[in-house]
């Protein structure tokens, strides 16, 4: 495991370090042990990187690095540091809080949301995903079925999902549901037909085609996007440059809100989805959430109503 690196942001890459902390004002130190991002006035400029080689990376030689980066840029520049969920960096927080009490340690927002989709991945309603994939795969890994799906959507085509991007798989959903009507007219197509019919891989071709032509699976797939969705959403917004601290504990309520009114989810499948959604708010909820929250325009008048 690598030791934690640290930038500022900048909107020029060749801007002198030295320079760029001249101008800093709130600054936010990310580390995942490996890179890291951060924001401030300026936008992204790299800060340091220790090397660790043959070093134990424990809670007390992480908040050495850390606190070595705050004073570098100064602690009253300092808001927040962000790191992964790993024990050595959380343990890490209690001592740089201690050193630091007004600057405030955190999990990665993202990484929390992503951990929320895998956890939500494990249950029963996400099931159909493993024949969303069975879809994908066969119909993408097949020189005919490509060329055919091509021809009736030149300009959408399906798309496969990474192995630790949990959201990809909401994504896959979705692309999917959009080609509904034209993976269904590809499998009853005479010229699928003729294309599978001497095939080593045709009883494989037609579990595809009955899945496709089975309301069943499209109503499942519908119901594990339209649950999923709006975290993907809140994902996304996390994941972007613009500064959003203030609008998480306002959608985080929306998307508790949905689970709760959702109409297509048994009562049984309601309170595990929002069991986990809770252990994962809990995990990633700070003081900071609540502040920007109060703080943000978009939402002030509506903070200031119900406070």
């Amino acid at each position: 495991m690598l030791a934690p690196s640290f930038c500022i942001r900048s909107y020029t890459s060749n801007i002198d370090v030295n320079d760029a902390l001249k101008y800093v004002n709130l600054l936010y130190i990310c580390t995942d042990n490996k890179s890291s991002a951060s924001l401030c006035d300026l936008g992204p400029t790299f800060l340091q990187c220790v090397d660790t080689s043959g070093e134990t990376k424990d809670a007390q030689f992480i908040a050495a690095a850390i606190c070595s980066a705050i004073e570098k840029v100064g602690p009253t520049s300092i808001v927040q540091v962000i790191t992964d969920s790993a024990a050595n960096c959380k343990a890490a927080w209690q001592i740089i809080q201690q050193k630091y009490p007004r600057i405030v340690c955190s999990l990665c927002a993202a990484h929390c949301l992503d951990l929320l989709l895998e956890d939500w991945g494990k249950l029963q309603i996400a099931s159909v995903i493993s024949e969303v994939s069975d879809v994908v795969n066969f119909i993408a890994s097949h020189d005919g079925s490509r060329a055919l799906l091509r021809k009736l959507s030149p300009e959408k085509g399906l798309l496969k999902p990474a192995e630790t991007r949990f959201g990809t798989t909401v994504i896959m959903a979705e692309r999917v549901l959009q080609l509904k009507d034209v993976l269904q007219e590809m499998v009853v197509s005479r010229e699928y037909k003729a294309w599978i019919q001497k095939k080593p891989y045709k009883e494989t071709s037609d579990k595809i085609s009955n899945l496709l032509l089975s309301e069943e699976f499209w109503k499942k797939c519908q119901v594990y996007f339209d649950v999923n969705e709006p975290v993907f959403q809140l994902l996304r917004l996390i994941d972007g440059s613009a500064p959003v601290i203030g609008k998480i504990y306002y959608r985080m309520y929306e998307v508790q809100e949905k689970i709760n009114n959702f109409v297509g989810l048994t009562a049984f499948q309601r309170t595990q989805l929002y069991q986990h959604f809770v252990n994962r708010w809990a995990m990633l909820h700070t003081n900071l959430h609540a502040t920007g929250f109060l703080l943000d325009p978009e939402f002030f008048g509506m903070a200031q109503k119900n406070q």
